[in-house]
């Protein structure tokens, strides 16, 4: 006995809740990318002159306030261990003693330009070195880094490093 094909086509019900979700999952995140509206950069004083508005005014103060406080820093090794190295000729790690540099740098946020748990993690120790504008904490970092090989520590070495550990580049 052969089944003859229904005259009628069958809906498939259970597929219907999906789309809709898929569709409001959509439309929520179009919603949600849509471009909210700017705060404008500049507004009219009293008299009808174009003027900063507070918060584009509060921003470059902040900012000509950062490059007039900065500071030159050195991580330190707070323990003997084995540190990332991304100086190293032959290796990506390197044994440091305690109070051995691991980066020579320079900050407009102090200390917390690492995270806090960044440091217990690193085994690191933030020392500030220097206190001064951007340009100066920059001139000391370039010396520190470009003179870390005359350091006794880096001396002790078999391989005398270029730059101390922690530091990518020469700046």
């Amino acid at each position: 006995m052969v089944k003859q094909a229904s005259k009628y086509r069958s809906t498939n019900n259970s597929q219907r809740p999906y789309i809709w979700v898929g569709v409001l999952f959509l439309l929520a995140g179009l919603l949600f990318m849509a471009k909210r509206p700017a705060k404008k950069p500049v507004v009219y004083d009293e008299d009808g002159n174009v003027i900063l508005a507070p918060h584009r005014k509060e921003k470059l103060e902040k900012k000509v306030k950062e490059l007039s406080e900065a500071e030159q820093y050195a991580l330190l090794a707070s323990a003997n261990g084995w540190y990332p190295c991304f100086s190293c000729p032959d290796s990506n790690i390197i044994y440091l003693n305690k109070g051995e540099v691991w980066k020579y740098g320079f900050s407009t946020k102090g200390k917390t330009r690492y995270a806090s748990n960044f440091y217990k993690a690193m085994r690191l120790t933030y020392l500030t070195q220097l206190t001064g504008t951007v340009e100066e904490c920059m001139q000391e970092e370039v010396k520190k880094i470009i003179n870390y090989p005359t350091l006794p520590e880096a001396l002790a070495r078999q391989i005398i490093l270029e730059r101390p550990p922690g530091n990518k580049i020469d700046s």
